[in-house]
């Protein structure tokens, strides 16, 4: 279902939502190697904070990383 919008309608409903049940910030973890969703929310504004971790094992080959949105910012207008 990749390339179809899902992924965009999804963030979109569930940032506004977040909005409008007075959220000022929206967090999410991300795999590194998830080249497709890290454009995705890069889209939407959502930044690197710094945080990173990796997957227990036995993924613990895996890394992740922290992404946020300033839901207070005019930018981020849904």
């Amino acid at each position: 279902m990749r390339g179809r919008g899902f992924g965009g309608q999804l963030t979109h409903t569930v940032i506004s939502w977040a909005k409008e049940a007075g959220f000022d910030e929206l967090c999410l973890e991300v795999g590194d190697h998830y080249t497709g969703a890290i454009a995705l929310y890069e889209r939407y504004g959502f930044l690197r904070t710094g945080n990173t971790l990796a997957l227990d094992p036995p993924r613990d080959h895996i890394t992740e990383h922290e992404r946020c949105l300033d839901l207070r910012d005019a930018m981020n207008e849904s």
